[in-house]
């Protein structure tokens, strides 16, 4: 990765954290897309211990805020004259029923429509660099995304996990989407999605220690029985972000039973990530909310 620049969305912490710190490891400039500014900074100094030479930089990046993105996307483009890969990491997962700073449903506006939005403003950026990458990271919680764009989610007719699901299974739908696009327009570009399986990181420790409902307890303590090291389960992003046999519009999954862990490999997402009709119009409707076109 000597020579290569990858920015990393909410690369503070979980696997953002262990994406950078692989890549710095390998000779990669990072840029740290995070909200948390203080955080970023003392995740840096924490890498910079373990690799005195890494290139670090830190730019603020609040995905549930619009404006935040795109001031984000500007600096980027900016200070850098290209990003060999972009790994949209940053999100929420399961919290209660809430609204992002342009009204959306948290859920999507976090970990779908604000990475649509930041990938849309790096598209000057994305045709300037050979071979450049976009991968999403996506969860096993794809599968029970419904997305359905006709009916808005409301407090009254909310569920966090179909609401998480929905926006894992629209970053995911994303890369396909963009790798058409990349297609299409004879762009010398890659859209991957990838998934972790069951990784062992604080955003579903901290749901557990937060939760009061105790079906929901008990789920999440299932999980964390069942889920691998972070540093396992970061694999499938480290190859969708640098293996250069891999075909644009490939899904990076998990070799073991359920894709819970294992070794990474090429894998399959549910029916409706590959639904024309449906791409269509989760392209429109995100041109629409986020105020965004890709150009």
């Amino acid at each position: 990765m000597t020579g290569r620049t990858a920015l990393v969305t909410g690369a503070n912490d979980g696997l953002g954290l262990h994406v950078t710190a692989q890549l710095v490891a390998r000779g990669a400039r990072v840029v740290m897309a995070c909200r948390n500014l203080d955080k970023a900074e003392r995740a840096k100094r924490a890498l910079l211990e373990l690799h005195a030479d890494a290139r670090l930089d830190v730019v603020p990046l609040d995905l549930g805020n619009l404006a935040s993105v795109k001031a984000c996307a500007e600096q980027v483009g900016a200070q850098y004259p290209g990003l060999d890969a972009i790994v949209c990491n940053g999100g929420i997962m399961a919290v209660p029923f809430g609204l992002t700073a342009d009204g959306l449903e948290q859920h999507m506006g976090v970990n779908y429509y604000g990475h649509f939005a930041l990938v849309a403003r790096l598209m000057p950026v994305i045709r300037r660099t050979p071979g450049a990458r976009v991968v999403t990271v996506t969860s096993l919680a794809e599968k029970l995304g419904r997305l359905d764009l006709t009916s808005p989610v409301t407090a009254d007719r909310y569920n966090r996990w179909r609401a998480y699901g929905d926006s894992k299974l629209a970053i995911l739908m994303l890369a396909f989407m963009l790798d058409e696009r990349f297609k299409r327009e004879h762009i010398d570009a890659k859209g991957v999605g990838a998934h972790p399986g069951f990784a062992r990181t604080h955003l579903r420790t901290t749901r557990l220690e937060t939760e009061r409902n105790w079906l929901q307890r008990l789920q999440l303590h299932m999980y964390e029985v069942l889920s691998a090291p972070a540093e396992q389960g970061v694999q499938p992003l480290l190859v969708a972000a640098t293996d250069p046999a891999l075909r644009g519009g490939e899904y990076i999954g998990l070799t073991g039973l359920g894709e819970i862990r294992g070794r990474p490999k090429i894998t399959k997402a549910q029916s409706r990530a590959y639904d024309p009709a449906l791409r269509a119009a989760l392209w429109d409707k995100s041109e629409q909310l986020t105020g965004v076109r890709y150009t």
